[in-house]
């Protein structure tokens, strides 16, 4: 059996650019001045392989032939392992001497499930054709590749454009990765991009938007240091954020959605690990996140309300009755949609995800006279303890809380949900379960009532913009009304059963 050439894994960042762009990312000083070699110009022919019903992309596998100077090279990538904005994929790569795949190498892989029938099975299903430029470059004590790629990707009959940059850690610290291209971004037009080649042709044989990115375990142990879990954690977060992005732009809801949650979630990853936190630049990310979310949610919140309450109230109705309402608020829709492609296409998302990660990587935790973070599972209790006692703050006098206090309430336990879920595994399940239950119970009723108030807001908007449209507006503020009283009626025995639950973590 013929041995790997390269070694398992690869770690990069991928920047999408103007086509207008390229000659000044290559001339960017950046790159002139680390270069530690001559650039090295190659035309890449790569075809990727699979079976007719594309059972190595539903394994999460790629499996391609590139041609480069008359040379060959097979390479099989696993899906990406979650390493923060950079992919960290699983990589096996072998010389051959055609353009089909050898399939007898790979045995010790993850394509060895498919057996030895694979080999008749495969065919050829996209095709990328990219100019590459390699920029050996020598930052901040790594040793980085940028490849600046110009091409197309092709499947289907379709091609879909490519420029982008790539910067490959070869050696040295992935925060230098970071470092980089934040110089970059600097003078260039950049953007994330998260889309494979392979990805890109397999979505035009596919058709459809970009999917949504599922967030990625974190294996998280009592016994590993504060600084690193909290590193892990929102590593995790970003992968959803950026990875969720071109579905967000497309306008699906899935991905407006999750990246919306990501970015609750680093809010309170960062509120949970505050107190051994540089407080200016926990404030600065803390500001930055707030206004990306607030451009999520205008898009959320007219998400829900066309296809989920307007069908609540309307959906046994005549259709004519309520279609007005449905174009009205479509055309809100619209805008808020509009809103936030100009806010994911301009530079803020960018910028905040590669300081945050560049933060992360480099030194976030202040440990004070050089005192060795805690260990998570001394850390854990007392921080869980700090958020479950301003919950319990929050919702005292249950019965009588004004939408405002409910909204703060609904917010401190939804970041101690968040939290707890992270660190659940340290304790029985017995003592976890039951004040989990009890706690999604609660967020529910709360859940339902801020619904119920934003869906009242949203149609009372409406009828200020649409006079005619009154009537129908009244009928879902009413529905919204009944909604929250009944949420509200529900809400002090829930309180109840769940003030008293033991904490788990106790």
């Amino acid at each position: 059996m013929t041995a790997p050439t390269s070694p398992p894994q690869e770690v990069e960042l991928k920047l999408l650019f103007p086509a207008r762009s390229r000659q000044a990312v290559e001339q960017h000083p950046a790159l002139r001045e680390g270069l530690v070699s001559g650039v090295r110009h190659q035309h890449l022919l790569t075809t990727y392989y699979d079976t007719p019903a594309l059972a190595l992309y539903e394994k999460g596998l790629t499996l391609r032939v590139r041609e480069a100077g008359g040379q060959y090279i097979q390479t099989l990538k696993s899906d990406a392992a979650g390493g923060g904005l950079a992919a960290s994929r699983n990589e096996w790569s072998w010389p051959v001497t055609t353009d089909r795949p050898d399939t007898t190498v790979l045995a010790r892989t993850p394509a060895a499930v498919f057996g030895p029938t694979l080999t008749e099975r495969l065919v050829p299903v996209l095709v990328s054709d990219i100019r590459r430029s390699v920029h050996p470059v020598a930052y901040g004590g790594a040793m980085i590749e940028a490849a600046v790629d110009d091409g197309v990707v092709r499947a289907a009959g379709r091609e879909v454009p490519v420029q982008e940059l790539e910067l490959e850690l070869k050696d040295g610290p992935v925060l230098q990765v970071y470092r980089l291209a934040l110089r970059l971004l600097a003078d260039l037009p950049l953007r994330i991009g998260v889309e494979t080649k392979a990805g890109r042709g397999y979505r035009l044989l596919r058709g459809g938007a970009p999917d949504a990115v599922a967030e990625p375990a974190v294996a998280l142990t009592p016994q590993i240091s504060t600084e690193h879990a909290f590193r892990l954690i929102v590593r995790s977060q970003l992968v959803v954020l950026t990875g969720s992005q071109p579905a967000a732009e497309a306008g699906e809801v899935d991905g407006i959605h999750d990246m919306r949650v990501s970015i609750r979630k680093l809010r309170t990853v960062l509120r949970l690990f505050a107190p051994c936190l540089a407080a200016p630049v926990l404030e600065r990310f803390e500001e930055a996140l707030q206004q990306l979310g607030q451009v999520l949610g205008a898009a959320r919140d007219w998400d829900v309300f066309c296809l989920e309450t307007v069908v609540s109230v309307f959906g046994d109705g005549d259709p004519a009755y309520f279609q007005p309402l449905v174009a009205a608020a479509a055309e809100k829709r619209s805008a808020a949609h509009r809103a936030l492609r100009v806010e994911l296409d301009g530079p803020a998302p960018t910028m905040l995800a590669l300081e945050l990660m560049a933060w992360v990587e480099g030194t976030p935790v202040v440990t004070g006279g050089g005192d060795v973070p805690p260990r998570l599972c001394d850390f854990a209790p007392e921080q869980l303890g700090r958020f479950a006692r301003k919950v319990a703050r929050r919702g005292r006098g249950i019965g009588n809380l004004s939408p405002n206090g409910l909204h703060s309430l609904r917010k401190a336990l939804k970041r101690l949900r968040y939290s707890a879920d992270y660190f659940t595994a340290f304790y029985p399940a017995r003592h976890v379960r039951p004040y989990l239950k009890l706690g999604r119970h609660m967020q529910s009723a709360l859940g339902e009532i801020n619904d119920a108030a934003v869906a009242a807001t949203l149609a009372e908007s409406l009828a200020i913009g649409h006079p005619a449209l009154a009537p129908l507006c009244a009928d879902i503020v009413e529905w919204s009304h009944k909604r929250r009283k009944k949420a509200l009626r529900k809400l002090p025995g829930l309180w109840k059963d769940f003030h008293k639950a033991a904490e788990f973590w106790r």
